[in-house]
């Protein structure tokens, strides 16, 4: 996971900007909880100023774009968790990434979060 780490250590360092005194940490998951093709992580604020980004090992297969849209998304995700905003959307995590980082998030082939060509906003027959 040294690529993703280190991709996640420079957008975490990003963040405090939006969200004073939240701290970010990066685990791997256990394989068997990202069963889908395009599961790759999930994020879970701990306690009331911890972001935890949780990422499927396969992860660090992927291309660069997709490592980086995906971790802004997570990111997002711990940000608005942060700020109280518990029934945010999937669309808001990626509005805020984009707002955040500037890069618009796509979506490849497989439905995945990608800064390359594809499909934008989040398709409709995602979960929201």
């Amino acid at each position: 996971m040294k690529r993703t780490r280190a991709i996640f250590r420079t957008l975490a360092g990003g963040i405090a900007p939006h969200a004073p005194g939240l701290r970010c940490r990066l685990s791997r998951g256990d394989p068997a909880d990202f069963p889908h093709d395009r599961n790759f992580g999930m994020c879970g604020l701990e306690a009331y100023d911890e972001a935890h980004v949780i990422v499927a090992p396969k992860l660090e297969r992927e291309p660069d774009d997709v490592i980086h849209a995906l971790l802004r998304h997570e990111l997002a995700h711990g940000i608005l968790l942060f700020h109280g905003h518990d029934d945010h959307s999937e669309r808001d995590a990626d509005a805020l990434a984009e707002a955040i980082w500037g890069d618009r998030l796509n979506y490849d082939e497989r439905d995945v979060q990608t800064l390359a060509v594809g499909t934008h906003p989040r398709p409709e027959h995602l979960h929201r």
